[in-house]
């Protein structure tokens, strides 16, 4: 692939074997192949089978993975970066039909990336390791109790980063049967002067 500039103007579509588009404000340049000998190889099926429930897990997270990849390069979308590292992750097939019916199955992907501490999740009543100190979370307790009891309380996080708490639930379709994805997630930001209830935020 190969970036350039046309006289300032930004091009888009195929010339030939050549395909123009604009990402990041910058003009790219890329070669396709003219034919493909056989698309249907046992591998490349498998890796489409195996494509499918990513891509339909993001279609399911994405209005909760704005801001959750720092890491990204300079161009890059909170798409790429999704498929790019959950690509190599334990793998879940989804068949042709199942996929065009938008089904989905949870699985252990990375849905984040930053310099934040990890956060571990267990037991069946969700429950971080965040240590909050003496700060017991109940429904009066602020924003600000809790922004002070992490910074306090916890290596590496600093005012003004912000925990996105997200949860994932499987289902089943009700008339066929195909599963999907039920995404749930909150924001908090580490605001230590936000007199606003936790709970209205992070239920």
């Amino acid at each position: 692939m190969s970036k350039c500039n046309v006289w300032n103007n930004q091009l888009s579509g195929r010339v030939g074997d050549l395909v123009y588009f604009v990402r990041g404000g910058q003009q790219i340049v890329r070669s396709v192949p003219a034919s493909i000998k056989n698309p249907r190889t046992d591998a490349q099926m498998l890796q489409r089978m195996k494509w499918a429930n990513i891509l339909a897990v993001y279609r399911a997270l994405q209005p909760c993975l704005k801001d959750c990849f720092e890491a990204k390069a300079a161009g890059q979308t909170d798409y790429n970066r999704f498929m790019s590292i959950n690509l190599n992750s334990l793998p879940v097939y989804l068949e042709k039909n199942a996929a065009r019916m938008g089904a989905a199955v949870v699985a252990p992907y990375v849905v984040s990336q930053g310099s934040l501490p990890e956060i571990l999740v267990s037991g069946e009543r969700p429950a971080t390791d965040i240590a909050l100190g003496a700060l017991v979370i109940g429904d009066a307790t602020t924003v600000g109790e809790f922004a002070r009891a992490v910074v306090q309380h916890n290596d590496g996080f600093c005012y003004r980063d912000c925990l996105t708490f997200l949860m994932l639930r499987q289902q089943e379709d009700s008339q066929d049967g195909h599963p999907f994805v039920v995404p749930t997630f909150a924001r908090v930001c580490l605001d230590p002067s936000d007199g606003s209830l936790l709970r209205g935020l992070a239920p």
